[in-house]
């Protein structure tokens, strides 16, 4: 017996398939702007997830070239790395502090 949590798993995962598939069909069909129009619709969706917004984004960089979306990326990197840099130098901070007060 599948538990319903799983079967609501699927469920929507079928529906995100079918957005992201919808979408490259469209996109190969009817063209760009096509596609765009049915993912600002997609991500009205109730069952919408990240999945669509990422795989979106990795069709318009891929495919398009667009400065603006290879901009948005690299900032996005750039932050990333920059959080991950912060992190480690606070624990290690915490680190040194909590053996400065030992006993």
């Amino acid at each position: 017996m599948v538990s319903p949590i799983i079967m609501c798993m699927r469920d929507d995962f079928i529906h995100v398939v079918y957005h992201l598939q919808y979408i490259r069909f469209l996109r190969r069909t009817e063209g760009v702007e096509a596609a765009q129009k049915y993912f600002l619709d997609a991500i009205k969706s109730p069952t919408c997830t990240y999945h669509i917004y990422v795989a979106y984004a990795m069709m318009a960089f891929c495919l398009d070239k667009e400065p603006k979306v290879i901009f948005l990326l690299l900032v996005f990197e750039l932050t990333c790395i920059f959080l991950i840099t912060l992190f480690f130098i606070c624990f290690s901070v915490f680190e040194v502090w909590n053996s400065l007060n030992i006993g």
